[in-house]
């Protein structure tokens, strides 16, 4: 089974222009990425999508493998389902190019997930459970409600879900990865 890591990289982001290229430890942040990605599977398998011939040439320059891709696209899973138009394989695995910190152990599972999982599952999101009530109400913490089966229903940088009150009892955060087939 063949199995991609894909990093959407756009230099035009509406909150932080350029945050790819920014440098966290005198490093860019897409190559903090890059390397964490390397260390859950082989380098070949880990490709930086973007528009942006500057990102392309700061990524290539640190030994990632780059696909161009259109200026039109809307999201970053825009960007991975141009990458999985052009190469093949079974599963893509959608890194966020802003997760320096993305632990190579989740992405281990979830490439083992991609394993595990049954014929008629088309994505996998990784989550994890908030603990703090101010990442609950942080709108830059996406939030995630599944069924009682683990099945995600919907995500939202809102509080979700609440009880009647609109208090924080329990909650879960996406982590930053997705995987598809």
């Amino acid at each position: 089974m063949k199995t991609l890591i894909v990093i959407p990289a756009r230099f035009h982001s509406t909150r932080f222009p350029g945050k790819p290229l920014a440098e966290l430890a005198g490093m860019p942040l897409v190559q903090h990425v890059w390397n964490r990605c390397c260390q859950a599977i082989e380098r070949n398998d880990v490709i930086v999508a973007t528009d942006d011939d500057r990102i392309a040439t700061v990524a290539r320059r640190f030994g990632a493998r780059v696909e161009m891709t259109s200026e039109d696209c809307l999201t970053g899973t825009d960007r991975v389902a141009e990458v999985a138009a052009r190469v093949t394989a079974d599963w893509y695995i959608n890194v966020q190019g802003d997760e320096p910190f993305i632990a190579p152990t989740d992405l281990a599972s979830l490439l083992q997930a991609t394993r595990e999982v049954e014929d008629d599952i088309a994505a996998i999101n990784a989550m994890t459970s908030i603990f703090e009530e101010s990442d609950f109400r942080s709108s830059t913490v996406p939030k995630v409600v599944t069924n009682s089966h683990g099945v995600l229903l919907y995500m939202s940088r809102g509080s979700i879900p609440t009880d009647k009150q609109l208090g924080f009892t329990t909650a879960r955060r996406h982590v930053g990865i997705y995987a598809f087939r």
